[in-house]
């Protein structure tokens, strides 16, 4: 049987896989642009773009997980940070 191929298992057997898959709701997916939350988000880097808000996310790199309230992985994120262009101004 091919990996993910679950025609050899009884309904039984596929609905726990298909209830677990839906409680997890995948986080991050179209956060560009939103402010950067820290207990739903993990700042990986930080960007310019000066047309984006100050802590606001540039892009997601992985999506983190969420069951209800809950977060399970954290959204693995760019956050935008306009203060760069001040400090590069300032080290010349």
């Amino acid at each position: 049987m091919p990996k993910g191929d679950k025609s050899g298992y009884t309904d039984k057997q596929k609905r726990p896989a298909a209830q677990i898959e839906a409680g997890y709701r995948p986080r991050g997916a179209g956060a560009n642009g939103k402010p950067f939350d820290p207990h739903r988000h993990e700042a990986l880097s930080q960007g310019h773009n000066p047309a984006q808000t100050d802590h606001a996310i540039l892009e997601v790199v992985q999506r983190g997980y969420q069951r209800g309230a809950k977060v399970v992985r954290p959204a693995k994120v760019v956050v935008n940070d306009l203060a760069l262009s001040k400090t590069a101004d300032h080290g010349r």
